[in-house]
């Protein structure tokens, strides 16, 4: 693995066991976001390209209402699914376009074994990562779904 990667993903694994440990310190407090409940009192989950909102689960289902109660370590834990689930979302609209680039490729490739080489792992591996993240989407969906 790379320095790079290796940083990363260390500084990842910090970011999410500090949320946990900072809950208890966040717990109770109000925020305020978009109308959490629509004039028609239906929930509002997702906005632009299907992401979710940050606070999807933790309204108080009022009509109108912009408040978001912070009530328990838990409701932490939620803000965390969400986002992880939006930055998922991201990367399969990212691996859905390597396979349109690596379809172009291949297209024109005119022949060239190099250049056919190079297109079809792109497109095997965009379509493995695509897997990966419809699985890991559907994980978090499930999580999420418990808490």
């Amino acid at each position: 693995m790379s320095k790079l990667f290796q940083k990363t993903l260390l500084l990842l694994i910090a970011v999410v066991m500090s949320a946990g440990l900072l809950a208890p310190i966040v717990a109770s407090s109000t925020v305020f976001a978009a109308a959490c409940v629509d004039d028609k009192g239906k929930a509002a989950d997702s906005g632009i390209l299907g992401l979710p909102y940050w606070w999807r689960g933790l309204c108080s289902g009022t009509p109108g209402d912009t408040s978001v109660v912070l009530e328990s370590p838990v409701d932490t834990w939620k803000i965390v699914l969400n986002v992880t689930e939006a930055a998922m979302i991201i990367a399969g609209y990212a691996a859905t376009g390597y396979v349109i680039w690596g379809g172009f490729k291949y297209m024109t490739s005119d022949g060239d074994e190099g250049r056919l080489t190079s297109a079809k792992k792109i497109i095997t591996n965009s379509l493995i990562g695509l897997g990966i993240v419809l699985a890991s989407v559907a994980m978090v969906n499930f999580v999420a779904g418990l808490i």
